[in-house]
């Protein structure tokens, strides 16, 4: 995407209204919260280590 297409501004069909670039950084963030709920159920609930590293 160009500079000027990461910029522009759309509306969710909840009404939350962001530019596209906003839209990138929330959906990293949800990404990396669920990433670690993931971990969490595989370490804490099923006791099993995944030997990979999530996190940097």
């Amino acid at each position: 995407m160009e500079e000027k297409d990461l910029l522009q501004v759309t509306t969710s069909f909840f009404g939350a209204t962001h530019s596209r670039y906003e839209w990138l950084l929330d959906t990293q963030a949800h990404f990396f919260h669920h990433r670690g709920q993931l971990h969490a159920i595989l370490v804490h609930v099923l006791k099993r280590e995944p030997n990979v590293q999530l996190f940097e």
